[in-house]
């Protein structure tokens, strides 16, 4: 058996070849790093190119927005960052589409409530069968290995890609897995209960990042 790595090993191991290419080299000049303030460079087919400090863009689009924004790529690509589209109240902002996704599953639990009345609280789950009902499921069921990939390769953005795929398959199953309208109130219970466990991990993946899951959070 190999016997355990040191503490100084561990806490001076070198990924981060910025610092230089010594083993040493990022506890011996980590500190020298300055991370206030940083600023952004938006240059290319652009109308407003230029450099904006980075609390600057933040006030503009809001800190929810802009973290969502920041993680959703590797930190070594290029990130296409429209400043007016993630200020935007529509489907096209990536923030908005998922936190949207959270906001039209609890209104469909508030709707139940008040039109039907509260929905058995034991749902029998093997009644769901449609394809897009199988479909969530199987998504739900990576969100663990999503969220260990994201932690244990230092890649966040794992996360926003999951949520964004997560938001999408509920936007387009939304319109064809009526809880209301369900045939049985059975069916509509397991239905709320696969839209609940949807909101539940819609939730947890955004305390990732970490964000607000409420769409009028939205800066």
């Amino acid at each position: 058996d190999l016997a355990p790595n040191t503490f100084e090993a561990i806490t001076s191991y070198n990924n981060f070849y910025e610092f230089g290419t010594g083993k040493e080299d990022p506890s011996r000049y980590a500190g020298g790093l300055t991370t206030d303030p940083w600023s952004i460079v938006i240059d290319g087919l652009v109308d407003k190119p230029g450099t904006y400090a980075l609390a600057d863009v933040v006030k503009e689009v809001g800190a929810d927005a802009a973290r969502f924004m920041f993680l959703s790529r590797k930190s070594d690509s290029k990130l296409d960052f429209d400043l007016e589209l993630v200020k935007q109240r529509t489907m096209d902002n990536p923030v908005y589409y998922v936190q949207y996704a959270h906001a039209r599953i609890e209104a469909v639990g508030r709707r139940v409530n008040e039109q039907n009345g509260p929905l058995p609280a034991e749902a029998d789950l093997s009644l769901l069968g449609a394809e897009e009902e199988l479909d969530l499921l199987r998504l739900l069921d990576r969100f663990p290995q999503a969220a260990w990939d994201a932690a244990h390769m230092a890649s966040p953005h794992f996360i926003s890609h999951y949520l964004m795929e997560l938001a999408g398959m509920l936007h387009r199953a939304y319109a064809v897995l009526p809880v209301m309208g369900a045939e049985n109130r059975a069916l509509g219970a397991a239905r709320l209960r696969l839209l609940n466990a949807v909101a539940q991990t819609l939730r947890k993946g955004l305390a990732l990042d970490p964000l607000d899951h409420r769409a009028e959070h939205i800066g």
